[in-house]
């Protein structure tokens, strides 16, 4: 994120911050496990401003784990008239427990 200006008026910017994200995982099936890692090198910036002057702190180093199974898959499909042909739409819904 590039320099920006901290309120309407301009009276002060904002510092500029390169936050790195990464993520691992694995699929079998329905199964999928995942590691999320939020701001993999820690580093300290502004996310917000507020009115007032007053700036929010991003997020530090953060590791988020996820687990899935796909229960069902629906397939449904919507009659067209003649003059198209149909669609159809692939729903999979999914349960995490984070």
């Amino acid at each position: 994120m590039g320099d920006r200006a901290g309120d309407l008026p301009n009276t002060y910017d904002v510092p500029s911050y390169l936050r790195t994200d990464a993520a691992i995982f694995y699929n079998r099936d329905r199964f999928r496990i995942g590691l999320n890692f939020k701001n993999l090198f820690d580093v300290e910036y502004f996310e917000n401003t507020y009115f007032g002057g007053h700036v929010g702190y991003g997020q530090p180093f953060t590791v988020q784990g996820t687990v899935s199974w796909q229960f069902m898959s629906l397939l449904i499909t919507r009659a067209m008239p003649a003059a198209t042909e149909g669609i159809a739409l692939k729903l999979k819904p999914n349960i995490a427990f984070k």
